[in-house]
């Protein structure tokens, strides 16, 4: 039998094995992370690893997202058991199969759905700015839901159809158009509200800056962060290629090029930013609203020619992602939820709420790489709430 091709193929797994460690730590300084002994653990245990890695191959994968997690999140009491399992196999008193079990049963132990959120790590995660939110228009009571908007639209009875093709009807009708439609849409989305939306409540009353990624057409999160904190809207104008920018306590917008976000770093300057996915009326006479389906088709172009703020980019990567208050019976809420897992490592964290998830929408999540908890938005919201605002 010939040991040269087992040898170049253990040499090839030792040079990824040693690539990873090379990064996870050149992460690890870039993020100015505390946990230097998570860092050194894990270094050490893919040196350690790398001297066998043609034996375990197939589970790399998981063995990296793992270290991943570790390295963002630390090492809590129940992952030692990783470290002792690499360890029984560099000793040889675990089996390489057994090895390979373990990290297979490790990356398939995700059912989120089954286990339920673990609200004090979440609660820690958010008021440490390490979370993305991304608020769809079903965030609760008294939002105006799609299906509430889909209902002032249509006027009778018997539509089946997605708001992007009702709206696309109303758009191409002979007595209609655009402004009409803009108009009916205005309408649903002015009553005042008398109430508080707790998971606005609960952002307003973090001191730690935020991106938020509004899929909702009204303005009520701004209303709820005004004279509370310092926030900056950012609307995106897909015609033009711009960014439109409504800093609180300012009436007008200004403009800037997606690429020009960078120097700005409102994050950095103490400003919770709302990036209005859908956009949203910019005053009396101009909206940047996505409604019909020719405007998601052009929300399609734009996120394929990687027009999306470099920015924001950069944050999606970096800090996990919630989606919450998303119903995925429709199309358009599939793809918000494609084009941002699009932009993201296949390894980043993310999770979604929904209540009642069907079979589809559970592989939905799966598919997209997201944990999907069966949950009441205000269920979620107040186990949050107990821990983040205590």
């Amino acid at each position: 039998m010939r040991l040269e091709p087992l040898i170049d193929l253990a040499k090839e797994e030792r040079q990824k094995l040693e690539q990873e460690m090379l990064r996870l730590e050149k992460e690890a300084q870039a993020d100015g992370t505390e946990v230097v002994d998570c860092a050194e653990r894990i270094q050490q245990a893919m040196g350690q690893l790398s001297t066998r890695a043609f034996e375990i191959s197939e589970v790399f994968p998981a063995i990296g997202a793992e270290f991943e997690r570790l390295k963002k999140e630390g090492i809590r009491p129940e992952d030692e058991r990783i470290f002792e399992a690499i360890a029984a196999f560099i000793e040889n008193t675990l089996a390489p199969e057994a090895f390979i079990r373990f990290f297979k049963e490790l990356d398939g132990a995700t059912d989120t759905g089954a286990a339920g959120p673990d609200y004090a790590k979440l609660a820690s995660r958010l008021q440490e700015g390490k979370v993305i939110l991304c608020l769809g228009q079903d965030v609760g009571i008294p939002v105006p839901s799609t299906e509430q908007i889909m209902e002032c639209l249509v006027g009778q009875e018997g539509f089946q159809g997605s708001l992007s093709e009702l709206c696309e009807r109303q758009e191409i009708a002979p007595d209609s158009g655009r402004n009409d439609l803009v108009e009916k849409i205005r309408a649903v989305l002015s009553p005042q509200v008398t109430h508080q939306i707790e998971i606005y409540e609960v952002l307003a009353q973090l001191d730690t800056p935020l991106l938020i990624i509004s899929a909702a057409y009204d303005d009520l999160l701004e209303q709820a962060l005004k004279e509370r904190r310092k926030y900056v809207v950012i609307y995106p104008n897909l015609q033009e290629k711009k960014c439109l920018l409504r800093y609180s306590g300012q009436q007008g917008v200004t403009s800037c090029l997606p690429l020009e976000l960078s120097d700005k770093k409102p994050l950095e300057e103490g400003y919770t930013v709302i990036y209005k996915l859908r956009g949203g009326f910019i005053d009396e006479e101009r909206e940047t609203l996505l409604l019909s389906e020719r405007d998601y088709f052009t929300f399609t172009k734009f996120m394929e020619k990687k027009q999306f703020p470099a920015y924001l980019g950069n944050k999606l990567n970096k800090y996990a992602l919630w989606f919450i208050g998303h119903n995925l019976q429709s199309w358009e809420e599939r793809l918000v939820v494609k084009a941002l897992q699009s932009l993201r490592d296949s390894r980043a964290s993310a999770l979604a709420v929904q209540e009642g998830v069907s079979d589809f929408s559970r592989d939905f999540w799966k598919d997209n790489k997201v944990d999907a908890y069966d949950l009441k938005v205000e269920d979620f919201v107040l186990g949050l709430k107990k821990e983040a605002v205590s």
